[in-house]
């Protein structure tokens, strides 16, 4: 497990592996901002091959309650990188 991994993300991404078939997955990830090239940590990157295409699909973990802030942070970290 990745040193910025923890066991939450560690069992996520042993489940989305489970279910992935020809997908990549993978934990504790720094993709790069499309805007500006800074690495950015995802939990759990997902890349699933499509054609000609690779489809990315990140996912962000929390233990708790995911409440309104939150969400809406997460939104905000990563809306230029997924634009």
């Amino acid at each position: 497990m990745p040193v910025r991994s923890n066991r939450f993300q560690k069992l996520v991404h042993m489940i989305e592996r489970q279910l992935s078939g020809q997908a990549e997955v993978r934990q504790a990830i720094e993709l790069p901002d499309r805007d500006t090239g800074n690495p950015r940590e995802v939990d759990v990157v997902i890349e699933v091959p499509s054609g000609d295409h690779k489809l990315t699909i990140g996912v962000e973990t929390i233990t708790g309650k995911a409440d309104t802030p939150w969400v809406e942070g997460m939104i905000c970290r990563h809306h230029r990188t997924a634009a």
